[in-house]
């Protein structure tokens, strides 16, 4: 269940940076560091990797879901075929999820939900010319694992949920390369990566109209190295959002939404031989709202 309850024109009540639509690895790698450390940031990381993680997975899902009365289930399997530059692609994603329902007195009720997915190993080889160097790159992810867990209870109209996931991917490089005097050499990198997510969101209903918010928090964690080198990433962000619909009937509804999200905050640190050097970077704050008619026919 997600924290993002009831709706808005623009979507921002569940568009800021702290929110999460429990998607895991749908949208593939790239949107768990996304995420986490920012496009500039991701582009750095993938430029190491040599792109290698721009076009992994494309929507390819076979689903198969089944309720027993209170109980849910879906098991799902996403496709790739075409993951990195030699096209051969990436092992299947695969996902199981649950949830069970049922009624408290008063005609209340409570939910639990908890899922797994993964999968997504990939070994990619490719050459290249860099000035006076060229080379062959082989680059293997080990796959990505994401559990998430979340529990909605509905209390006299009153809905609470909270969301909880972690996602984790890790890998290694080769790059075996030589320079203009045919002299030899070879770099191994050691990589991984994680992002963190907590939500909580709070609806009420009276009558034809709801009132609802809800805050969340990504935590991302990024490390690479070599024998003689090593980085790592910290970052952190969250986000706040706030709708408010009203029925109108025959299928129109007004609709208010808000969205906050705050500053992108990163900590890098980088050791190259025994010298160790730190930095720290913050992003903008944004905000926006919107307010408009939805139409359902």
């Amino acid at each position: 269940t997600e924290v993002g309850m009831g709706g808005s024109i623009g979507g921002n009540h569940d568009g800021h940076a702290g929110y999460s639509g429990n998607g895991g690895f749908d949208g593939g790698i790239k949107g768990l560091l996304e995420d986490a450390f920012g496009n500039e940031i991701y582009d750095e990381i993938n430029d190491v990797f040599g792109g290698v993680f721009d076009d992994a997975f494309d929507g390819q899902i076979l689903r198969y879901d089944n309720v027993f009365g209170g109980f849910k289930y879906g098991v799902s399997l996403e496709l790739d075929d075409e993951f990195g530059k030699d096209d051969k692609g990436a092992d299947p994603l695969v996902a199981v999820g649950a949830r069970y329902e049922t009624e408290l007195a008063g005609g209340n009720s409570i939910g639990i939900g908890l899922g797994y997915q993964t999968g997504g190993g990939f070994t990619d080889t490719y050459d290249y010319v860099d000035g006076q160097y060229s080379g062959t790159v082989t680059a293997n992810g080990n796959g990505a694992d994401a559990v998430g867990m979340s529990v909605d209870l509905d209390f006299s109209g009153l809905q609470t949920v909270l969301n909880y996931s972690r996602l984790t991917h890790d890998g290694t490089l080769m790059d075996s390369y030589i320079d203009a005097n045919n002299n030899s050499f070879t770099d191994n990198y050691t990589w991984d990566a994680s992002v963190t997510h907590i939500g909580v969101g709070l609806g009420y209903t009276i009558g034809g109209t709801t009132i609802a918010a809800n805050w969340g928090k990504l935590e991302g964690k990024y490390a690479d190295s070599t024998s003689q080198y090593r980085r790592s990433l910290n970052g952190d962000v969250d986000g706040f959002g706030f709708s408010v619909t009203h029925n109108l009937g025959g299928g129109a509804e007004l609709q208010f939404g808000a969205g906050s999200s705050g500053k992108l905050k990163l900590y890098e640190e980088e050791t190259v031989g025994q010298t160790t050097t730190s930095a720290s970077y913050s992003g903008e704050s944004d905000n926006s709202w919107s307010l408009g008619l939805a139409f359902s026919f």
